[in-house]
């Protein structure tokens, strides 16, 4: 890191900057990816990584609410500098100086928060598209939480509120689970829905109810699921080889190539063909081919809007 450290603050009518570290503009080679994150206050090597992946370059944070919480300790993780954006409107994303700075980076994180606000200020808008583009040439995309929910080609916007395992499971079509596609195209997340807090808030059942969603909507034929705990993360490279970080919990990598038994309006689901695999820390898995050498895959059944675990499987 060159150059004279500052930080500075500066509102405009649609957004909000707050700017750390050196103040010369470099050119480094980001090695592309996508990193994951559950949600949570940890995850220091998952985010060591991305800095990493970002060639220790300008990091843009690109939030809803907050304000710069994520800066300094990107910046002691190496980042030269770090911008956190903070959206206000939707307008924001047609801002030509903000997208300017997204052009300009390499390395972009969307941090937590409400992810209805993500889908209003960005469902097809300049700023998609150039995020879009970053991830093309091999700039990393990551988020956390509610920056998490969005990153995938499917994704559940919660604009009204959330929704739990019990409520979708007893209805796949109850009025809160409105799902959306394609806010944003990154590589290995095709096909593919995330969900954060997975265990704390016990959503696995909600994330089986969106793939059926998906599945009964004709969204796809085939569609992958990723749930994360609370401080733990996944790490892809741009050769699509994942590792997931973790001290204590888990990740959780669903598949299904068949529809649904039934799933109707007011109905509880049922739902055959689930296949779940729990990974600890320190597991690499190769999303490109969605495979792996060491971790068992179980099946999961829904029936009447209960989930019947295969033998040897525990939440």
């Amino acid at each position: 890191m060159g150059g004279t450290q500052k930080s500075s603050f500066t509102q405009h009518n649609h957004y909000d900057i707050y700017f750390s570290g050196s103040s010369i503009d470099t050119t480094p080679s980001p090695k592309g990816g996508i990193i994951l994150i559950g949600g949570g206050s940890g995850c220091d090597d998952a985010l060591v990584w991305f800095i990493r992946q970002a060639a220790y370059g300008d990091v843009v944070v690109i939030r809803a609410s907050g304000a710069d919480g994520y800066n300094q300790p990107f910046i002691k993780m190496g980042a030269s500098a770090v911008t956190s954006i903070v959206m206000k409107s939707r307008e924001a994303s047609q801002d030509l100086d903000l997208l300017t700075t997204v052009k300009n980076a390499e390395g972009i994180f969307f941090a937590g928060g409400d992810q209805s606000n993500y889908a209003k200020f960005l469902t097809a808008t300049p700023l998609a598209a150039e995020i879009n583009r970053a991830a093309k040439r091999g700039v990393p995309i990551g988020g956390s939480s509610a920056g998490l929910a969005i990153l995938g080609e499917f994704y559940f916007p919660a604009h009204k509120d959330t929704i739990t395992s019990d409520q979708t499971l007893a209805d796949p079509y109850d009025h809160r689970l409105m799902l959306e596609k394609h806010l944003l195209n990154l590589p290995f997340l095709n096909n593919l829905i995330t969900d954060s807090h997975f265990r704390d808030r016990d959503r696995m059942g909600r994330l089986i109810t969106f793939m059926a969603r998906i599945l009964t909507d004709k969204w796809s034929s085939h569609v992958r699921g990723v749930g994360l705990d609370e401080n733990v993360a996944i790490g892809i490279d741009a050769n699509g080889i994942g590792e997931v970080f973790s001290d204590a919990g888990h990740a959780y990598l669903l598949e299904a190539e068949s529809r649904p038994n039934s799933c109707a309006k007011s109905e509880p689901l049922t739902f055959d063909g689930v296949t779940v695999r729990k990974l600890p820390g320190n597991t690499k898995f190769d999303f490109k081919n969605w495979i792996d050498t060491n971790a068992k895959a179980y099946n999961l059944r829904v029936v009447g809007g209960k989930i019947i675990p295969s033998q040897g499987f525990i939440y």
